[in-house]
């Protein structure tokens, strides 16, 4: 995993940790789609803009924690790799 790849990673777990504590479930229950966080039991959405401030004073996640998007869902590898 390269450190563009890490940065973005821990955003995105920290965007979901924030919806999570503001919806109060559970962050494996929530994913991301474009530009939002989603809570498929209920159908709320969280846009990232909405989460930022709420997930900018989380604790960054350690590398263990993190994991990449499948390029099949839409994330940035996968439009760099159409260049």
């Amino acid at each position: 995993m390269t450190r563009c790849e890490s940065a973005v990673a821990a955003a995105r777990l920290m965007l979901i940790q924030a919806a999570a504590l503001q919806w109060n479930v559970a962050a494996s229950d929530c994913s991301t789609e474009l530009h939002a966080v989603v809570h498929k039991a209920t159908g709320r959405r969280l846009g990232y803009g909405e989460l930022a401030s709420g997930a900018a004073i989380l604790a960054v996640p350690k590398k263990e924690q993190l994991q990449l998007k499948k390029p099949s869902s839409g994330g940035i590898s996968e439009r760099n790799d159409q260049r």
